[in-house]
């Protein structure tokens, strides 16, 4: 038996089930049929979850909404992205610096802006790669317990891993992208200067916000006298924890 918890803008919905119950998940999840690659990944996950369940484990099921999490990263990854704008307002004086915005041609600008696009769409995918690294490492068949693929519904691509996962373990493969992608070359970009290149790492910043969300709801899960698995959702955005009393 799965334990199942929907949060839909901070509401919470108790499992259903039956064939009206299926149509029902998949206008709240914003979700179409799953695809073949999504039935293969749910394949595996039943087949771990019930080897868990008879050694004791309980399964339970957390899930956001694609709206949900667009929003809510936004909200979570503000003041992150205020403090870095603060910090290279201060560090590169931008406020008592007078810009001459007609010595430099129009299309200087737009290739600017063209190569921050091109930056930030690349840094989208590489996003998901830096996942795909941490969970390879931790998986015990390594890249072949990972996948990729393009989630219509958050329009966005993703990672995950076949394999469970401790909640470190989780929690490190989970927050890497918005370190590296995010924090470390937005302190790059402060110290060099260049605007356009911190535009970049700001966006990033917000893109790791879906990511800290699920962070926030590992980080209430009590884990203390208990022995704890992780699997990141086949089929959704959000994860799969396994709890199994060990006192």
């Amino acid at each position: 038996m799965v334990d199942r918890t929907y949060i839909i803008h901070s509401y919470k919905i108790p499992k259903f089930t039956g064939n009206f119950a299926k149509i029902l998940y998949n206008i709240i999840m914003e979700k179409e049929e799953l695809t073949e690659a999504e039935k293969k990944r749910a394949e595996v996950f039943n087949q771990i979850r019930t080897d868990l369940e008879s050694q004791g484990y309980v399964c339970h099921e957390k899930i956001l909404t694609p709206t949900y999490a667009n929003t809510m990263s936004i909200v979570y990854m503000l003041p992150f992205a205020a403090l870095m704008i603060v910090l290279y307002c201060i560090h590169n004086k931008v406020f008592s610096t007078k810009f001459d915005f007609k010595s430099t041609s129009i299309w200087v600008y737009e290739f600017r802006l063209f190569l921050s696009v091109l930056g930030m769409t690349a840094c989208i995918f590489l996003h998901e790669f830096i996942h795909g690294i941490f969970f390879a490492i931790f998986a015990k068949n390594g890249w072949k317990s990972v996948s990729f693929g393009f989630n219509k519904a958050a329009f966005a691509p993703y990672c995950t891993t076949k394999e469970t996962l401790t909640k470190k373990q989780y929690i490190i493969a989970a927050v890497m992208p918005t370190i590296v992608l995010g924090f470390a070359l937005g302190t790059v970009a402060i110290f060099i200067g260049n605007v356009w290149f911190f535009a970049v790492t700001v966006v990033m910043v917000f893109g790791g916000g879906g990511d800290f969300i699920m962070i926030h709801n590992l980080l209430k899960i009590k884990s203390k006298g208990k022995d704890v698995l992780f699997f990141d959702h086949p089929t959704a955005i959000g994860s799969y924890f396994f709890v199994k009393e060990t006192n």
